[in-house]
């Protein structure tokens, strides 16, 4: 990748971030119940003052996965701006 496209890469900012983590109290499903899992709201900013919420539900494993890549996205954009 060259400078020129390392400049002209498109992001939107987060510029807020909302979590809740939840047991599973009943389900159709035995071994549901007792399951813990987050709920994760982004707001992030498109410009022009738009805004977008992005809502997800997962398992604390695709938590944990989901960390692990945001951390490696976040060293990779460091990268590019050193």
């Amino acid at each position: 990748m060259s400078t020129t496209d390392a400049l002209s890469l498109n992001y939107h900012q987060v510029i807020d971030m909302d979590w809740k983590f939840g047991v599973t109290a009943s389900s159709d499903e035995l071994n549901e119940i007792g399951a813990c899992f987050l709920h994760l709201k982004l707001t992030i900013d498109q410009g022009n003052n738009q805004y977008k919420n992005i809502l997800m539900e997962m398992s604390l494993k695709q938590f944990y996965q989901f960390f692990q890549q945001m951390q490696k996205a976040s060293r990779e954009c460091q990268s590019f701006l050193n």
